[in-house]
């Protein structure tokens, strides 16, 4: 199942709009909104996900200790 966030609806619009301007033999429009297309769902993709957030771990290190590098030093 695809993972969604509260984001996701704008990549809707924008494939409705791409519909739209493919019907209507707008082509210069349809191409430019596959683009933005493209760089909404990799915009919304590389957010941190809302749950995370709320649990504060969005700043994890790499090793996944939240609050970073530091935090397991004065735990």
């Amino acid at each position: 199942m695809k993972q969604t966030t509260p984001n996701d609806w704008i990549l809707d619009v924008l494939a409705d709009l791409n519909h739209f301007a493919q019907a209507n033999g707008l082509r210069d429009l349809s191409e430019a909104l596959i683009g933005t297309h493209r760089v909404a769902a990799r915009e919304i993709a590389s957010q941190t996900p809302p749950a995370a957030q709320r649990l504060g771990i969005h700043d994890a290190d790499r090793n996944g200790h939240p609050g970073g590098p530091r935090a397991r030093e004065r735990a």
